[in-house]
């Protein structure tokens, strides 16, 4: 149900509940992984420094880089900009260059892009539904079935937020103050 809700692949959707397909099949010649991260044609570059074998030594490291030492390298990868991978980071346990937090990375650009939400509503939504959508398969359901119904509102999810919780990153522009009341009450 999840494939045909979100129209991504099963090898995509693995990326949600767990990590990259990172290691090679018998009889396939690459993966997912390298699909996203080693993909020249797609990237512009081949980023040695996010291979299978990159990303592994890490992983077993005392000391492990952060994620944002590959800041610029990721997003290009991810077709994302720079912007929403400081809101995706937000939304992982931890910062480290892993498999985990790619996949992660990864399946929510994903779910953005095939919901067609924006990094900013797919936070929020997170937040008013308390859906982790990367949780479990049903989960994720529920997720694109809650976000679906919300793109069709006429409020955008920010709105909403504000409405129901009074939070916004724009609050002091939202808020009405006493001038501004006085003076809509006056015309």
């Amino acid at each position: 149900q999840l494939k045909q809700e979100t129209g991504l692949k099963t090898e995509e959707l693995l990326c949600c509940f767990g990590e990259f397909p990172h290691s090679a099949l018998p009889g396939v010649k690459s993966t997912l992984y390298d699909a996203v991260f080693q993909n020249k044609a797609a990237n512009g570059f081949l980023a040695p420094e996010l291979s299978a074998q990159a990303v592994a030594t890490n992983e077993a490291a005392v000391v492990k880089l952060p994620l944002t030492d590959f800041k610029t390298t990721i997003s290009v990868c991810l077709h994302i900009s720079e912007q929403d991978f400081d809101k995706q980071l937000t939304l992982l346990t931890n910062t480290d260059l892993s498999f985990a937090n790619l996949s992660k990375m990864y399946a929510i650009s994903r779910l953005c892009r095939r919901l067609k939400l924006k990094p900013d509503d797919f936070i929020i939504l997170r937040e008013l539904t308390v859906i982790d959508p990367l949780s479990s398969p049903d989960a994720a359901l529920r997720f694109v079935r809650a976000a679906k119904e919300a793109v069709s509102f006429p409020l955008k999810p920010a709105d909403i937020k504000f409405m129901l919780r009074h939070e916004a990153s724009d609050l002091t522009n939202r808020e009405l103050k006493d001038e501004k009341i006085a003076l809509i009450l006056t015309v």
